[in-house]
């Protein structure tokens, strides 16, 4: 009987290049020893694709045709697109550059990157004719559009170009787009991209990043909302991303209840994003993880806090309150969250206005807790930190006997050196005699 290992090395070939995903190769080099010695030369190869196209990142480039190569390497090689996993775009560009007018100072570049700034001007027209029909071609791009795009990508502009990359990488796992240019037609590929079921973009993506300067135009929230629906889809995070537009009063991220798989959340300096959190939550099967900081605006923690309970309060593990430079409200009693074990909180978050002194901060959270990490916004908060920290200890002997570890950070140290020393000395001690990890930052 024929085994694998008497297959011709032909068949071998068409196995490794047309067949495999490329984290199968190496195992598949392992068969046999006829096997591996067959691969060798291909192995170096995997190992060497895997190594340059694995991780894109153009932070703060200094190659003005970062995206074209990489483009032109895929459409050329379409191998290569299996290889690529994370894609992170923070530096675009909107049309082509003249070498004679300096370097852009939007860029903010180090003087050593200046001194290797590749300057973004048009593609030779080879490249260029494989880009338009790369366009022509993309299923995502409709037959209105096509002149649009090729006016777009002989611009200069780099939305043409990213589009129709993304379009092209099936093991696609991460995707973050920082600070992407105003009055775009990239998000609407993306958009496109997503909801086309049959397409094999964003199939296998797991996290989803967005940040900076997306405006109402550009729907931020729209865009969660879309990429929360991927079935792939674990975690997304938005940094300082607004979105303030409905439609007939309906917001943009109402979706079916129980409809997402995203596993975790994150909103920092999100501006008017923030009340539609409750709305968003509902479409959520099982979140783990929340993270909310507010910068220079009012928390309402209260109503995230009570949207969270009911959507979640079987599966969150981990959540972060907090604000800077702003106000927030007494978020409630978090003793319902059934497996909540990592709380990073504003100390004020949890103040209860009504309660007066017989507050008891460990009253407020559920036996499953193993990490506290508190932040206290100025020195005035300094008297409070000693009862805090006793009554969390104290129950550590009663009803949260999985605490381990409390942390405590300030804003503001000037306060008395010898008033803290006496007060992290006292704690450190008391933390210590009950089996809890006490630190100050």
């Amino acid at each position: 009987m024929t085994g694998f290992d008497d297959l011709p090395n032909e068949i071998v070939l068409e196995l490794w290049h047309h067949v495999l995903p490329p984290h199968d190769i190496a195992s598949f080099a392992l068969v046999s020893k006829r096997i591996f010695a067959f691969a060798k030369p291909f192995l170096k190869e995997h190992h060497r694709l895997k190594s340059e196209y694995s991780i894109i990142e153009n932070d703060r480039s200094c190659d003005g045709s970062m995206l074209a190569h990489l483009l032109k390497d895929v459409l050329l090689n379409p191998h290569i697109a299996f290889y690529i996993e994370k894609v992170c775009i923070c530096d675009w560009r909107t049309c082509w550059e003249d070498p004679n007018r300096g370097v852009p100072c939007r860029l903010d570049l180090e003087v050593d990157d200046v001194q290797n700034y590749v300057w973004h001007v048009p593609y030779p027209e080879r490249d260029m004719e494989l880009f338009r029909n790369g366009i022509r071609k993309a299923k995502h791009v409709l037959p209105s559009e096509i002149d649009v795009w090729i006016k777009l990508l002989e611009s200069g502009h780099e939305d043409p170009t990213l589009a129709l990359l993304l379009s092209l990488l099936p093991n696609l796992c991460t995707l973050s787009l920082e600070d992407p240019p105003k009055r775009t037609l990239l998000f609407t590929s993306i958009r496109r991209m997503a909801q086309n079921a049959p397409s094999t973009s964003f199939l296998k993506l797991r996290s989803f990043h967005l940040a900076d300067s997306v405006s109402e135009k550009n729907e931020g929230i729209s865009l969660v909302k879309l990429f929360a629906l991927q079935p792939s889809m674990e975690k997304i995070s938005c940094f300082d991303v607004d979105n303030v537009r409905q439609r007939r009063g309906i917001p943009d991220c109402l979706i079916a209840p129980q409809s997402s798989n995203v596993t975790e959340l994150v909103f920092d300096s999100c501006g008017a994003i923030g009340k539609h959190i409750p709305v968003l939550l509902e479409g959520i099967k099982r979140l783990k993880r929340f993270t909310y900081v507010a910068l220079g605006k009012t928390v309402d923690a209260f109503r995230i806090r009570s949207a969270l309970l009911n959507h979640c309060r079987h599966s969150l593990e981990y959540l972060k309150m907090s604000y800077h430079d702003g106000e927030g409200n007494y978020m409630g009693n978090l003793r319902l969250f059934e497996n909540l074990k990592v709380l990073h909180i504003t100390h004020s978050l949890l103040v209860d206005p009504d309660a007066g002194d017989d507050l008891n901060m460990a009253d407020l959270l559920p036996i499953s807790i193993e990490t506290i990490d508190t932040t206290g916004q100025s020195r005035r908060i300094v008297s409070h930190i000693r009862p805090f920290i006793r009554s969390l200890v104290n129950a550590k002997r009663t009803r949260l006997s999985n605490l381990k570890t409390l942390k405590y950070r300030f804003y503001d140290l000037f306060d008395s050196g010898n008033r803290m020393h006496l007060i992290f000395t006292d704690m450190c001690r008391l933390c210590q005699a009950n089996g809890v990890q006490l630190q100050f930052e």
